[in-house]
């Protein structure tokens, strides 16, 4: 007998179980997992199912996202990844601002803006922390 046979299949409710314990945490193979070996195949299915469809509604989140920001209105202003982003012509503005310190015992707040033209391959979700630690600062 090979270990291949040795190995029996596990239950409906224990594949399930598995399956949606890993879409709350997908940072392994999940058609790898030991002691599923037996149901390599479903699971290895089930993975690439759910990854397509994880694509699919990224893609068609960026678009939607996309559609929003390139139809703001001048003077329209939006929140995102922490950051202030304000359509102007041509595009949109960044603010950055933040209480930096204190200058003979008053707040000081720093206030820098910068221009981001339009794009076909941009938009304000491109900006996270880490790409714009600093920025305007």
């Amino acid at each position: 007998m090979t270990t291949e046979h040795a190995v029996s299949r596990r239950s409906a409710a224990e594949v399930e179980k598995l399956k949606q314990d890993w879409k709350k945490d997908p940072c392994w193979d999940l058609y790898d997992t030991e002691g599923f070996e037996a149901n390599r195949e479903e699971l290895e299915a089930y993975q690439h199912e759910q990854e397509q469809k994880w694509q699919q509604e990224h893609e068609q989140r960026q678009i939607e996202e996309r559609k929003a920001l390139y139809g703001m209105g001048l003077g329209e202003s939006i929140e995102i990844n922490g950051r202030i982003f304000v359509r102007v012509p041509g595009g949109w503005v960044l603010e950055t601002t933040g209480e930096n310190s204190r200058v003979y015992g008053v707040k000081v707040r720093a206030i820098a803006a910068v221009l981001i033209p339009f794009s076909n391959e941009f938009t304000p979700h491109d900006f996270t922390e880490e790409n714009i630690d600093g920025m305007g600062e």
